[in-house]
C-alpha cells in the first residue's frame, strides 16, 4: 500500500487526508467498546457471542456469518483482499485460516473494530480507506466483496459504477485469482412471498427495479454474470447458501441443484428467511413449504435468495478455490460451541457421501453423552421429519398416524438390546439415542433408513426414552391437530396404543422429561437476546422517503 500511513494509535494503515465512508448499522460504537473490553475475539469465542445485545451487535457478532467463506479454499500461501470488511467477522474468519489478509474498511469506527476483532492475527493487515483510492503494491490470489458490491452505486467514484469497479477489482488479481462475491439476489423467493427489500425496508422494490441511479442495487442470476462476463472475468460459478448469505446454514453448489439424488429440499425447507429491515411482509403464505416447492420443481438457484459467485480473473484451469465433488455443506452451530459441526455433502464416482466433521478442536468433558462423528453413505429417499411436517401441514392426519407407526415399528425391530416381547421398559441400543425422525429416510419402497447417528447415551435407558424424544419433537410442530391428539401425553398414549405398545405412565414420562432436559442442558446453547428493531434502518427509511417526496414536489414546481 503505497500511498498509505501507518498509524500507531488507530494501529492500522490510512491516507494521510482520509475522511471516510458515512455508512453506519447504528451500533459501531458499542461494537468497538465491546471488542477492547475482552480476551477471546475468535470466531467461536462465547465472550463475542454474549456482545449480541441488538440486531447491529448480533449481526457482527453472529457465529453464523463467516460460513459463506467455508466453501473457499484458504491457507498460508492465500494472499486475501476483503474490501468492505465490515466489522472483522469474516475477517477473523479468513485470518484463523493462516491466509494473509488485507482487509479494507471505508469507515473508521468499523475499521478499527476489524483492528480490534483481528489483535492477535499477525497474518492480518487492516487498511481505513476506499479500495479505489489505495495504490497497492502486490496481486492478490482471492478478492472478496461479501455484502459489498451492490453499494459500488454509491461508493464507486466511476461513470459506470459497477462495471468499472468490476474492471479496477480484476486488475488487483494475479493471474490465476478469483473474485468471490455474496450478495441478495432481487429475484430471491423471500421478495416474492412480500418480505422488504434488505437495504430500502420496502417490498418488492427491487422486484419492480426501483433503485436509485447511484443508488445500492443487487441483481438477479443472469444480471450479475453478465456484469462480470463484460468486466473480463471467466469460469463465473454460482453457489446458493440458505436462507442466505448473511446468516447461512446451508450452501447449495451448482451440481447439487441439478444431482438427481441429493435431495435439496429436505435441506432448505426448514430455514426461516430473515427480514432484516423490520418484520413485515405482505402475505400469510407459509415460506417454509414454499422452498420445498421450490426445490421439487428444480428453482433452488434462480430462487435462491442470494448468491455466493466465484469468477476468475482468466481461464481457470487447475487453480479452483472449491472442492470440485463438493455438492453442498450444511452447518449445526445451535449447540454449545465444542459440539458446531459442519456437514459436507461429496460426490464420490457413482455414490455420495457424507461427511461430517466438528468445527472447533476445542475439548469436551461430558460424562452423560458421547459425540462421534464419521462418514456415512446417503440414502436416496426423503427425510421422515420433513415428510411428517408436510403431513401437518396439508393436515393429513392419517398419513401423519402412519409415518409415525413405520418410525416406532423401525424401533421395535432394531433399538432394543432384547428381540423379544419389546415394551417401553426394554433397554436401547446407545447407538440408536438419536433415533428420532429427523435422522431417517425413507425410499420409494418405504424402507427405512437410520443416519446421522453421532450421539451415543454413556448411561443405560430404556426404548421407551427413545420413543419419548422423537414423539415430543413431532407433537411440537402439530398444532393443526390439537382436536385429534390433545395435550402431549394423550398424543404419546395414542401413538404407543396404535403401535401396540403399553400405554406409558405420567410417572414415566416425567422421569425421561428430566433425562431429556438434563442432556439439552449438556449439550443446547441459548440464543442471543437482542432487539430485533433496527433503529438505524427505520431512520434510514425515513430519510429516503423524505428524500423521494422532495423529488416529486421539486419535479412539480418545475413543471
Amino acid at each position: 500500500m503505497k500511498n498509505l500511513v501507518w498509524d500507531e494509535d488507530l494501529r492500522l494503515y490510512r491516507k494521510e487526508q482520509e475522511k471516510g465512508f458515512d455508512y453506519l448499522d447504528g451500533g459501531e460504537d458499542q461494537i468497538l467498546s465491546y471488542l477492547q473490553s475482552i480476551d477471546d475475539k475468535s470466531v467461536f469465542s462465547d465472550e463475542v457471542k454474549r456482545g449480541a445485545t441488538d440486531w447491529p451487535s448480533y449481526y457482527h457478532f453472529s457465529v453464523w456469518r463467516h460460513n459463506i467463506m467455508r466453501p473457499i479454499k484458504l491457507g498460508k500461501e492465500v494472499n486475501v483482499l476483503e474490501v468492505g470488511a465490515g466489522c472483522g467477522a469474516i475477517t477473523r474468519y479468513m485470518g484463523e485460516t493462516g491466509a494473509n489478509v488485507v482487509a479494507v474498511e471505508g469507515e473508521v469506527k468499523r475499521a478499527r473494530s476489524v483492528r480490534e476483532r483481528c489483535a492477535d492475527l499477525n497474518n492480518v493487515t487492516v487498511c481505513w480507506a476506499n479500495v479505489f483510492d489505495i495504490e497497492f503494491d502486490r496481486q492478490f490470489d482471492i478478492l472478496t466483496l461479501i455484502g459489498v458490491f451492490e453499494y459500488s452505486g454509491r461508493y464507486a467514484p466511476f461513470d459506470k459504477p459497477f462495471h468499472d469497479s468490476l474492471r479496477k477489482y480484476r486488475n488487483l488479481l494475479a493471474d490465476d485469482g478469483k473474485i468471490v462475491i455474496a450478495i441478495e439476489n432481487r429475484m430471491g423467493l423471500k421478495y416474492f412471498c412480500g418480505y422488504n427489500e434488505d437495504h430500502f425496508g420496502k417490498p418488492y422494490l427491487g422486484l419492480e427495479d426501483k433503485y436509485g441511479e447511484r443508488d445500492v442495487n443487487t441483481f438477479g442470476k443472469k444480471e450479475i454474470k453478465e456484469l462480470l462476463e463484460q468486466a473480463g472475468f471467466h469460469d463465473v460459478t454460482f453457489f446458493y447458501p440458505y436462507p442466505d448469505y448473511k446468516f447461512p446454514q446451508v450452501i447449495l453448489s451448482e451440481s447439487a441443484v441439478s444431482s438427481p439424488e441429493l435431495h435439496t429440499g429436505d435441506l432448505i425447507s426448514g430455514l426461516k428467511a430473515g427480514s432484516y429491515s423490520g418484520v413485515f411482509r405482505t402475505t400469510d403464505m407459509n415460506y417454509e413449504m414454499i422452498c420445498k416447492m421450490v426445490a421439487q420443481n428444480g428453482l433452488e438457484a434462480d430462487l435462491s435468495n442470494s448468491f455466493l459467485i466465484i469468477a476468475s480473473k482468466k481461464d481457470a484451469g487447475n487453480t479452483q478455490i472449491v472442492d470440485d465433488e463438493l455438492l453442498a455443506m450444511q452447518f449445526n452451530f445451535e449447540r454449545k460451541t465444542p459440539y458446531h459441526t459442519v456437514t459436507e455433502f461429496l460426490q464420490k464416482e457413482t455414490e455420495i457421501i457424507v461427511k461430517k466433521k466438528l468445527a472447533t478442536q476445542l475439548p469436551t468433558n461430558n460424562d452423560l453423552i458421547a459425540h462421534n462423528l464419521s462418514d456415512s453413505p446417503y440414502y436416496i429417499g426423503r427425510n421422515l421429519g420433513a415428510l411428517l411436517q408436510e403431513a401437518i401441514f396439508k393436515n393429513r392426519p392419517q398419513l401423519f398416524d402412519s409415518l409415525l407407526s413405520k418410525w416406532i415399528d423401525f424401533l421395535i425391530e432394531n433399538a432394543a438390546v432384547k428381540k423379544e416381547g419389546v415394551n417401553l421398559k426394554s433397554e436401547l441400543i446407545p447407538d440408536y439415542y438419536d433415533a428420532i425422525p429427523k435422522n431417517f429416510i425413507i425410499d420409494k419402497k418405504e424402507n427405512l433408513y437410520y443416519f446421522d447417528n453421532e450421539w451415543q447415551l454413556r448411561q443405560k435407558t430404556d426404548i421407551g426414552f427413545l420413543m419419548y424424544r422423537g414423539s415430543i419433537r413431532v407433537y411440537k410442530d402439530t398444532p393443526f391437530f390439537k382436536n385429534n391428539y390433545g395435550n402431549f401425553y394423550s398424543f404419546f398414549v395414542k401413538l404407543c396404543t396404535k403401535a401396540g405398545i403399553e400405554k406409558p405412565t405420567k410417572n414415566q414420562v416425567e422421569q425421561w422429561t428430566s433425562l431429556d432436559t438434563k442432556i439439552k442442558k449438556e449439550l443446547s446453547s441459548k440464543p442471543p437476546k437482542y432487539r430485533k428493531i433496527n433503529w438505524y434502518r427505520i431512520k434510514i427509511d425515513i430519510k429516503n422517503k423524505l428524500r423521494l417526496a422532495y423529488k416529486m414536489i421539486k419535479n412539480r414546481l418545475d413543471i
